[in-house]
């Protein structure tokens, strides 16, 4: 889900490289990939100790898209863009 967040963002002109914060709460995680919010907050925690995501109480800031997109093994070619 964050891969394609992103990828949606560079559809629109954004820089992959930037830094992002993003103001999703674990539930909303949870809830928006059918997840537990348990399942989350441990998948969080690996790709925060992977040096990928930095989490804080506003939310999530994804440190290195291209580390997060090669740890999810993203392809965004279903979004028929170049992602």
């Amino acid at each position: 889900m964050l891969c394609e967040f992103e990828a949606r963002h560079a559809i629109n002109g954004l820089d992959l490289t930037d830094q992002r914060h993003l103001p999703m709460t674990q539930e909303q995680i949870a809830d928006a990939t059918g997840l537990t919010t348990v399942h989350v907050n441990r998948t969080l925690l690996v790709l925060e100790q992977d040096g990928l995501v930095q989490r804080d109480r506003r939310g999530l800031i994804v440190t290195d898209w291209e580390g997060l997109r090669r740890a999810a093994d993203f392809d965004g070619a279903y979004l028929h863009q170049a992602a």
